[in-house]
């Protein structure tokens, strides 16, 4: 076998790889949003959603702004759903400037 054929049944490979364990990582971060809607039962899937980027970077405060744009929704839509979590006591609202930024509070 050509070295030319080995590199790239070798770079196939890699991908393929690459693909399955982004498919996992996927499918573990879906599991992890519907336990949260389960245990909850009181969170849309999007709230669950919204959850989950909290829960990657939780030292990462997020705006209205970016959930209309993560998500694609209305700015009331995006705003309910982030002062529905702060009742529920997931994140933490504050004010800086003229907006909102919403903080996610440790679950424990």
């Amino acid at each position: 076998m050509t070295y030319f054929i080995k590199y790239n049944l070798d770079c196939i490979q890699k991908a393929l790889e690459d693909i399955l364990e982004y498919l996992n990582r996927k499918q573990e971060e879906q599991s992890q949003a519907l336990k949260i809607i389960t245990e909850s039962g009181n969170l849309t899937l999007r709230q669950a959603e919204i959850l989950k980027q909290f829960l990657k970077q939780p030292e990462k405060p997020i705006t209205i702004k970016e959930i209309v744009t993560m998500y694609s929704v209305a700015y009331a839509t995006a705003r309910s759903d982030l002062f529905s979590l702060e009742k529920m006591g997931y994140v933490e609202k504050k004010k800086a400037g003229k907006e909102f930024i919403f903080i996610f509070k440790r679950i424990d």
